[in-house]
């Protein structure tokens, strides 16, 4: 990279890396590819730590051995440098388009034809301007939206596969200009996007050499002065928040695996699998302040803990598996009650009549009481499963219920709709009611998409999320995008072509709007696009602020009715950020495993971390807004995925919750 008095240039330079594959997490770097690709990403990789292939490697030209970049797969990648506030600047690269054909990938469900050029202004992986080879005969300037491409330039041409193409794209304010070979292609007007990272994009057999990356003076100038903006707007709104403090550290015994109530007589009692000094597996409770209320040996280690009180008598129940049997134990003092084997699979499973994989585990009120005690599960496979099954708090079978297509896919939900006091159960794309009966399937679901073991929600929860008094059901569907369906009827009310949508959440994450709002991330080909949408469905914004989460949970910092979101993917992103994108931070230094819950005094959350054997307990250096009227949101804690943090009313001293959230829950 070279800035100066000239501008900024980042070139690509290939001459002393190794042959071989390159940029791939399974492999050690060389140090010329490290030196080489040091200001450049891959946007499309899966996270390092997955070690999945990237398909980029250094190979030579026959002609004279030279160096190049070769993409030697049907499918999508990208290699990217600059930032996200970058607005104006040029990329150009050579580029030869080995084949015109391409291939399905989780990006474009339905790519056929090859497209392989020079993008600009990427503020998400599917939202950029591409100038492309297109097939093998044109070359096409592209305005990128999901899965809208809209033509803003092209020519017929025809590709010489044995030849290398250089393309030319120059972005400034409002103006694109694009070349093939110093022929202009297009010199358009356009306002969509407006900043965003530069390089180059492939879905197919490509060679690629003289990426450059260049900013003018003028440009680096302009760049300078926005980022410094920036910085100042962003500190401004940071200093509105409440900085963490440390309230509390105590040393203690494991990772937490639940906060409850287990026989202290507080309000929040920790959960522990520990190791005895005979190295047995054992439960241990403890107060919050580090003493121990009872351990207790356990038949194997106890997975999936899911605690609530499920008799009314103040203690929590632990429900959990361990080597392949669900068991439930007193919360009181340890003592297992119940034990029972996993299931067999269903008849639609691609194995049926073995031993069912259990991934997910939830207490419901699905029978008529006070308290939920109904233990639910489901079968899981790499395409979402078939199978639920119901138990009750003695792990008697209550009853299966077998979802044909599309499949009840990775997490479920529960949430009492009708308001009689049993919840429905939110089964991917189809809603079942409290004994099980399957009462409809999602509008259109039997003719969507198949697409490496797709065909299955991801994520999905209910609520009134616009508060109108009719219930909906939000979905992640994978390359379905994001769904919100009536939960009545199962007709959808909105849909949304995000990419392949894999995380949900739900909270007030805005104050200035009426119900909820719905955060949703992206995964498998478009990692780390975040979006949030209304209570009714409406789009509200987009960002991408990494290449690697898809989970967010709410947190009730300021307990002034706005819940901020949790993010944790990566270190650049490791904070609280705000509906509108803004990374806020508000996190301590200290870092390890981490829950918000609240614990101190107000219902405003705290923040527990626990790293090398002590728990740190961080809360507000301040008041909140109002002290008398905080906001106490309710959260679904039976559920292991997603979050919903459903909303209240301001709560007065007693931190009241109003009658009609406490009852749909």
């Amino acid at each position: 990279m070279a800035e100066d008095c000239n501008g900024l240039t980042r070139r690509l330079k290939l001459g002393n890396v190794p042959l071989g594959h390159v940029l791939n997490p399974q492999l050690e770097p060389s140090p010329e590819e490290t030196v080489a690709f040091t200001d450049w990403i891959c946007p499309l990789n899966a996270p390092p730590n997955w070690r999945h292939a990237s398909f980029w490697r250094i190979t030579t030209e026959d002609s004279d051995h030279r160096r190049i970049l070769e993409y030697w797969m049907k499918g999508d990648q990208a290699l990217v440098t600059g930032s996200l506030n970058w607005r104006d600047g040029r990329i150009e690269a050579d580029i030869r388009q080995l084949i015109g054909s391409s291939a399905s990938n989780p990006d474009d469900e339905d790519a056929t034809i090859a497209r392989c050029g020079v993008m600009a202004r990427m503020w998400t992986v599917r939202h950029y301007y591409l100038l492309c080879l297109e097939g093998l005969n044109r070359v096409v300037l592209y305005r990128r939206e999901n899965n809208s491409y809209t033509e803003l330039a092209g020519q017929e041409m025809r590709i010489d596969p044995n030849r290398y193409y250089h393309l030319h794209l120059h972005v400034r304010g409002n103006r694109i200009r694009a070349y093939c070979n110093n022929q202009k292609i297009g010199d358009v007007f356009d306002s969509a996007h407006r900043h965003g990272l530069v390089g180059i994009r492939t879905n197919s057999l490509s060679r690629f050499e003289h990426l450059t990356a260049t900013l003018s003076p003028e440009e680096v100038n302009t760049l300078s002065i926005s980022r410094q903006r920036q910085a100042e707007y962003l500190e401004e709104i940071q200093a509105r928040y409440p900085k963490p403090i440390l309230h509390q550290e105590i040393n203690i015994p494991g990772n937490i695996t639940a906060i409850g109530q287990f026989g202290s007589g507080d309000k929040h009692d920790l959960l522990f699998n520990t190791i005895t000094a005979k190295g047995r597996t054992s439960l241990t409770a403890t107060t919050l302040n580090g003493k121990e209320i009872w351990t207790r040996e356990t038949n194997g280690q106890i997975n999936m803990i899911r605690t609530v009180d499920m008799d009314g008598k103040g203690i929590h129940t632990i429900a959990g598996v361990a080597d392949n049997h669900f068991v439930v134990i007193s919360g009181n003092d340890g003592v297992e009650k119940a034990r029972r084997p996993y299931p067999e699979t269903s008849v639609f499973h691609l194995k049926p009549g073995q031993t069912a994989a259990i991934d997910s585990l939830y207490i419901a009120h699905l029978r008529c009481g006070d308290n939920p005690c109904d233990i639910v599960t489901k079968e899981c496979d790499p395409g979402g499963g078939h199978a639920i099954w119901c138990f009750d708090e003695e792990l008697n079978l209550r009853w299966q219920t077998t979802i044909d297509q599309p499949r009840h896919g990775h997490h479920i939900s529960f949430y009492d709709f009708d308001g009689d006091g049993r919840e429905e159960v939110c089964a991917g794309y189809h809603l079942l009611g409290p004994d099980g009966e399957v009462r409809w399937r999602i509008e259109g679901g039997q003719s969507f998409e198949v697409f490496a073991f797709g065909r299955h929600a991801d994520s999905c929860v209910g609520g009134d999320f616009n508060q109108d008094g009719r219930g909906e059901i939000a979905i992640v569907g994978g390359g379905e995008g994001f769904m919100l369906c009536d939960a009545e009827t199962g007709e959808l009310i909105a849909k949304h072509p995000i990419g392949h949508a894999q995380g949900l959440s739900t909270a007030s994450f805005r104050k200035d709007l009426p119900g909820m709002e719905i955060h949703v991330g992206t995964r498998w080909g478009n990692y780390g696009i975040r979006a949030f949408y209304g209570g009714d469905g409406s789009h509200l914004m987009t960002f991408q602020p990494d290449f690697v989460g898809q989970q967010g949970t709410p947190v009730n910092w300021t307990g002034d009715g706005e819940e901020l979101l949790f993010l944790g993917s990566s270190p650049q992103v490791y904070g609280l950020w705000n509906a509108y994108g803004q990374k806020l931070g508000l996190l301590p230094e200290r870092q390890g495993q981490i829950i918000f819950a609240d614990v101190v005094e107000d219902p405003r959350d705290e923040i527990l971390i626990f790293a090398d054997g002590a728990l740190s307990i961080f809360t507000q250096d301040r008041p909140a807004p109002n002290p008398n009227r905080v906001y106490a949101p309710i959260r679904h804690r039976k559920l292991a995925s997603p979050v919903a943090s459903y909303p209240s009313i301001f709560a007065n001293r007693n931190w009241f919750v109003p009658e009609y959230y406490a009852d749909h829950i």
